[in-house]
């Protein structure tokens, strides 16, 4: 426990101070620096995860209503996104970015899930934090460019996420609802046998 906490202090303090100094190189207040900010603390998130895999409570992750049959995620635009995360190009830039369907793979898939939009949801407060320090200060860009790169890096796969949770929600209604008309079935038949 003691090891866990030091080095996630460590990965805490060494993102902090590489942030630092990535905003005195390249300016707080340039596009690089916004792209940039977003894949610092994503990395710095992929560490904490898996050094004390923070969580928001079961209820977070629990399917809200207007979520269940994902309308408003698709007027968002999210099927968009998930196309482009399948894309060849995606797979050329992140090889190891694989998507593997299968019943025996759901609970896997729905932990990855957790993870990732845990980690792109602290990403997305942190930055949308900075970037309300930017427009305080009268950056109106650098808050823009913030904002762009924080939707598209980390609201759009917090987006995705809870769109295939839901997704993944109805599959388990639905097989849960076959096993229990499966039972019956069986019931009726060994009754019939008797």
């Amino acid at each position: 426990m003691f090891q866990h906490a030091l080095l996630l202090i460590t990965a805490s303090a060494i993102t902090g101070s590489a942030l630092v100094v990535f905003a005195r190189d390249v300016g707080f207040r340039s596009v690089i620096f916004t792209f940039g900010v977003n894949w610092f603390l994503l990395a710095w998130a992929a560490i904490t995860y898996r050094l004390a895999r923070p969580s928001f409570g079961a209820a977070y992750y629990r399917s809200k209503p207007f979520e269940r049959h994902g309308r408003l995620y698709t007027w968002l635009g999210v099927l968009v996104f998930k196309r482009l995360m399948h894309s060849s190009v995606c797979r050329r830039l992140f090889p190891t970015f694989r998507f593997k369907s299968s019943r025996r793979m759901l609970v896997p898939l729905e932990q990855a899930l957790h993870g990732a939009e845990t980690g792109h949801t602290i990403v997305f407060g942190i930055v949308l934090l900075l970037s309300v320090y930017a427009l305080m200060r009268g950056w109106c860009t650098t808050a823009g460019w913030l904002l762009v790169f924080n939707m598209l890096i980390n609201g759009y796969p917090v987006m995705l996420q809870r769109y295939n949770r839901a997704r993944l929600d109805r599959v388990r209604r639905r097989q849960l609802s076959k096993a229990r008309s499966d039972k019956q079935a069986s019931r009726r038949s060994a009754s019939l046998l008797r």
